[in-house]
This record gives structure tokens, sequence and C-alpha cells, in this order.
């Protein structure tokens, strides 16, 4: 398995994706390919991109979370949620200061942002976990919530917006 952007990725699958050959599987086997290799090869499509990760303060020279720049005054408030949405529905929010990649919960405890945006974080981080389907344990991807009205397609289509601007969809 290779580290994908949650979770391990089996070999089999990159091979299903195309993404990359069975002479790829042939030469990890042999040792000649290592898991890091592949990993590297394919960092854009197991771990994304980049997005906006905060505010640079120009008048006190100072990286700030979106959060506290929206705090001091730097974002609006519609901004701000848009930004950390995006983060959110990309995989993962964004400490810039410290420079990690957290989960909603996570960023949530560490205080990245408040509690007016919890709620609305953790519904655009399903965009990368996947919806579960009423009634059932069935995880369904966003495109697919769209489809079955689980999600406002107007939302859903921003979500999906904001993963293509930050590497591609995620499945």
């Amino acid at each position: 398995t290779i580290q994908g952007l949650r979770n391990q990725v089996s070999v089999t699958e990159l091979v299903d994706a195309n993404l990359i050959s069975k002479s790829d599987v042939d030469q990890l086997n042999q040792g000649k390919l290592t898991s890091k290799d592949i990993e590297d090869r394919l960092r854009s499509y197991l771990r994304g991109s980049t997005c906006i990760a905060g505010v640079y303060d120009e008048a006190h020279d100072k990286v700030k979370t979106i959060y506290q720049a929206m705090k001091d005054g730097l974002l609006r408030c519609g901004t701000t949620l848009e930004l950390l949405e995006a983060q959110a529905a990309s995989g993962f929010v964004i400490d810039p200061v410290n420079d990690l990649f957290l989960t909603v919960a996570e960023a949530y405890n560490r205080r990245l942002f408040g509690p007016e945006f919890k709620d609305k974080l953790l519904s655009a981080e399903k965009a990368v976990t996947g919806y579960k389907m009423p009634g059932t344990d069935t995880i369904i991807s966003l495109f697919q919530a769209i489809e079955k009205g689980l999600v406002e397609k107007g939302h859903g289509i921003r979500l999906l917006e904001a993963q293509i601007a930050s590497g591609g969809i995620i499945d």
C-alpha cells in the first residue's frame, strides 16, 4: 500500500486507476522501486497540491491563520468561511504558523477557527471522507451526494471547485 490523502491506497487500486503500470508493480516486488518512489512520483495524485494556507500581515511582518486574519479585521467573515471550507474540502485545515495539516476536529481543538464555523467545516470535510447514505453504511462521493440530493448543488459545486483548484477531485 501507498499513503494517500487520509488512508492507505493499495497498489492494485493505483493500477486500476492507471496511475502506475503492471511493470511498476513488478519493479516494486523485485525491490527496484520502493513505495516511497511511487509516493514521490504520485504526490499530486495522492496528496493534492496546495491551497491558501494563511494570510501574510505585511504591516506586522507576520503570517496568520485565516481565522486570526478575520479576527484582526484583515478578512470578512464570508471570505474566511469560503477559504476555510476550501481547505477542509481539499483534505486538511492548514496551520500556516506551525506548518501543520489537520482534520477539522484537530484544527478546532487547536482553535484555528471558532465555533461559528465548526459545523460548516465538518460538512465541507465530508467532500474528502465521503457521505453516508441514509439508512445504510454505504459511503458515497461528493458528486454522488449532489446527485442524490444529500448536498445542495451550488454548495457541492463550490466544494468540487475547491478540490480542483488544489490538485484535483478527491474520490
